[in-house]
């Protein structure tokens, strides 16, 4: 019956009462009719007998392979996959069978203790650490080991530089390495490929060529009829609506894909900071040694992203040949993954532009994949040439022509890729293998295997935190440290959640895609190329190689976001309970993702007219006004931020000395002037912009209150009992709406203080006036909650009582400046907004208990729900 709970009966590998195992298999082989093979995986520990049972089916089940002698468990349905298993089979088949054909190779006995190292649990310890520093000797790629398809190359090294730099040398294996394969043949098979791989951009390119060999010839027509005696109307009407056609099919066809490439060679993710050398002197210094070892380019500029993708990017292919790219560190690779790990990626980021077959083989793998994925977003959101100008007129016309005539080449756009595919697919395969083969480099093929499992986690622990924080960004919260979080899901994975993660590396991987994760099949052709490491020492930390890591880190996870979202600390929103993921889906789907990010008006409108709205007339107002809410919503979240910068930039006019009046960037601070009379003013002005904002903002909010009376205007007796204890905790959590509001102002001013004052300009009495400032405030607003207790419970009350004894508020000593102040005043801000962030997580689990209710009767009386297209 539907909603019935389902189980699945899974083999322990042990059989019962010391049955012996062949005499088991013999009767299950009989018992179920199937062959000795088949009946043999029933030994097999995890292994699942059957699904989706009812607890009828498993106790007939159970008994009868109990009578049989094989010890079952049950489980719920869907805990085990035999997927998981059967790759594991077939992998373990597929190691056996080399190790027959070729035997023990008999550098894994000399580096039993290489790969011992490589395989084992990654611990930083002083023991591991190198005891002696080994002086640099001269090495070049034509000592060291290759990966196939590319040419060695002898790089001069430059003399050690000091003890730093000994330390980075000492960690790579100074013992040569042998080339795994044939240099040449590899070559080859990449320039075969690079013939096909180049059929598409070839086509663009011949179609680009004949459009301007075609439009110079409807030029060339006009002065050539004018000097054969000939020119007339036709004439130039031949040649205008031969131009036309043309310059019609370059809109259409060759625009979208030209214009595609170039957005992709300077696209580069809005969460991303360029590092200059004093950030990571280290990990500057570490890229030079790379070079040297293994004749990797060095990459002209570093860059760092919040994510786990580590990737080298150029500016278009003359600079992907030349090996002129930039390197974009995913800081939560540098923290999840080992030192060595991270520099296995870096180098596999780094080999597709070493050597001329390699790089160009593959830019012809994916930037044809990527420029008509582009140019099929671009076709499909209507954009064209004319979309700036196409305001109205014959320009808005224009607009509507290309637009609609290119919504019709999108399934040509779809065959295009389908082609690429088609002629490119072994050239992608090929490249992957190179970039697998330069990982191995660093880390040997031993260590492979495991290495790629914990990519993927990498991977996946990535996706989800960036999840989760965009549904905290709806909220108006975002995570204090991304990195950390990432690091954080990583090292936390549940065991199903891993088993999820190996079955997906028995599938197919996308082979264009070079940051795709290594799947089982790649790690098979990995470990048969049987590569050693380059690397000694493995388990070191690239986050040592940074001057500040953790300052690094906040300022990456502050972009890419909403201005106006406030930090929360990691542990708020990656521990969220069950409770409080049920009510962030209630109220998305209550305010359709326009959730309030303060308290909600508990009043309804003031107009007569809209009083007398009904329930489903009042929720079609609604829905017309969800664009303009999200724009005010907007609009006061930077109001907000500009009221904390205005207050710091008043601060500080008022702190410098009569000499130095100018010291403040007016505009920085959004100042009027440099007086304290023009930033009063500024003060004025913003308020006055803030009270109008509300002022629109409530009124609005007010329709959803009157929309929650109307909801529960039919609840029978029970219902009411429940609203009103729900109205009574509303109205409690209401009194607390100006304290709360004046410790998020807190946190704010002093976020905005530690972002844009340098640290040595904060006078010590200003940073002593705003840290008691806070510590006011968020005393002023657990006063308030415990004179709430009765209505809201003791647990929220002490909940703000541990942020009040916190070590960032109870301190008494303030530093006297430099980094010990931002420091202070970071901690400070984030426990005023860590407090703010659970007075409100609280109140929306009392407000989604109320609208759960509205929603409920909502759909019991067939009421078209609100939703709208751009926020569904």
């Amino acid at each position: 019956m539907p909603g019935q709970q389902k189980f699945q009966i899974v083999s322990t590998g042990k059989t019962l009462r010391a049955a012996p195992p062949q005499d088991v298999l013999r009767q299950a082989a009989r018992a179920f009719s199937v062959s000795a093979g088949q009946a043999r995986k029933l030994l097999l520990k995890g292994w699942v007998i059957k699904d989706e049972l009812t607890s009828g089916q498993v106790v007939q089940y159970r008994t009868q392979l109990q009578q049989i002698g094989l010890r079952v468990e049950v489980y719920p349905a869907g805990k085990f996959d035999n997927r998981v298993l059967l790759s594991r089979l077939e992998y373990a088949q597929r190691r056996r069978e080399r190790k027959l054909a070729g035997g023990v190779r008999p550098a894994q006995a000399a580096n039993a203790g290489e790969v011992t190292e490589a395989t084992a649990p990654r611990t930083v310890s002083q023991s591991s650490a190198p005891k002696a520093v080994a002086p640099a000797r001269e090495v070049s790629t034509s000592e060291a080991e290759v990966p196939p398809g590319t040419q060695p190359q002898s790089v001069p090294v430059k003399p050690n530089n000091g003890k730093a730099r000994q330390q980075l040398v000492s960690l790579f294996d100074d013992a040569g390495k042998p080339a795994p394969r044939n240099v040449a043949t590899e070559t080859l098979y990449l320039w075969f490929g690079i013939v096909f791989a180049a059929t598409v951009p070839m086509l663009f390119a011949l179609l680009a060529a004949v459009c301007l060999y075609q439009g110079g010839l409807a030029l060339w027509r006009i002065p050539a009829a004018i000097m054969a005696g000939e020119f007339g109307a036709g004439t130039v009407a031949g040649s205008g609506v031969a131009l036309l056609l043309l310059a019609l099919f370059a809109s259409l066809f060759l625009w979208p894909y030209y214009r595609s490439g170039r957005a992709l060679a300077s696209e580069h993710s809005p969460a991303t900071i360029p590092l200059k050398q004093s950030d990571a002197p280290g990990l500057f210094l570490l890229l030079e040694v790379l070079q040297e070892k293994t004749g990797l380019p060095l990459p002209r500029q570093v860059a760092v992203t919040p994510g786990a993708d580590i990737a080298a990017r150029s500016a278009g292919i003359r600079a992907h040949l030349r090996g002129e790219v930039t390197l974009t560190l995913g800081l939560a690779s540098a923290r999840g993954l080992s030192g060595g790990e991270s520099l296995a990626l870096i180098a596999r980021a780094l080999c597709f532009h070493r050597g001329l077959p390699l790089s160009l083989a593959s830019w012809l793998v994916t930037e044809p994949a990527r420029r008509l994925e582009s140019m099929q977003v671009v076709l499909e959101s209507e954009q064209t040439p004319v979309s700036d100008l196409a305001r109205n007129g014959p320009a808005k016309v224009l607009q509507t022509l290309l637009a609609s005539s290119g919504l019709a080449l999108i399934p040509i756009v779809e065959r295009l890729q389908a082609l690429h595919r088609l002629v490119s697919g072994r050239l992608a395969t090929r490249v992957q293998g190179q970039g697998d083969a330069w990982a191995a480099h660093i880390i040997g093929s031993d260590a492979f295997t495991a290495f790629a499992e914990r990519w993927h986690q990498l991977v996946h622990a990535d996706l989800v935190t960036g999840e989760i924080n965009r549904e905290a960004q709806l909220m108006g919260k975002r995570l204090q440290d991304y990195p950390a979080a990432v690091q954080w899901l990583f090292e936390n994975l549940d065991q199903s959640t891993r088993l999820g993660i190996e079955v997906a590396m028995g599938e197919e991987a996308d082979i264009w895609n070079p940051l795709e994760p290594a799947n089982n099949e790649r790690v098979f052709q990995v470990e048969e190329r049987e590569v050693s490491a380059v690397l000694a020492h493995q388990d070191f930390s690239l986050v040592k190689l940074f001057a500040d890591f953790a300052e690094l880190s906040a300022r990456i996870s502050k972009l890419g976001g909403e201005e106006g979202c406030r930090v929360v600390e990691n542990r708020l929103l990656m521990t969220a309970s069950e409770k409080s993921e049920q009510a962030q889906k209630v109220l998305a789907e209550y305010f359709n993702r326009a959730i309030p990010r303060d308290m909600l008006p508990l009043e309804g409108p003031k107009n007569e007219a809209l009083q007398r709205l009904d329930l489903q007339e009042t929720i079609d107002w609604l829905r017309e006004r969800l664009v303009e809410l999200q724009e005010l919503e907007q609009r006061r979240n930077s109001l907000l931020v500009q009221a904390a910068r205005i207050q710091l930039g008043t601060a500080l006019i008022r702190a410098s000395s009569n000499r130095e009046p100018a010291t403040v960037d007016a505009g920085k601070y959004h100042l009027n002037g440099f007086t304290p009379a023009a930033a009063d003013e500024s003060r004025r002005d913003n308020r006055a912009r803030m009270k109008e904002c509300m002022q629109q903002r409530e009124r609005v909010f007010s329709m959803f209150y009157q929309r929650i009376e109307k909801s529960l205007a039919g609840l029978g007796a029970g219902g009411q009992e429940k609203a009103r204890k729900l109205y009574r905790e509303l109205k409690a959590y209401k009194a607390l709406a100006e304290p709360l509001s004046a410790v998020e102002g807190c946190g704010d001013l002093l976020s905005e203080m530690v972002a844009e004052v340098p640290a040595e300009r904060v006078a010590p009495p200003l940073v002593q006036k705003y840290i008691n400032l806070a510590v006011a405030q968020v005393t002023k607003l657990r006063e308030a909650v415990a004179g709430h207790a009765e209505v809201l419970g003791d647990d929220l009350s002490e909940a703000l009582v541990a942020f009040v004894e916190s070590t960032a508020l109870s301190e008494s000593e303030i530093p006297e400046g430099g980094r010990e102040t931002a420091d202070r005043l970071q901690a400070v801000g984030l426990c005023c907004k860590s407090a703010g962030a659970v007075v409100l997580e609280r109140y929306h689990h009392t407000l989604a208990s109320l609208l759960r209710l509205c929603l409920e009767e909502e759909r019991r009386l067939n009421i078209r729900p609100l939703r709208l297209a751009a926020f569904a």
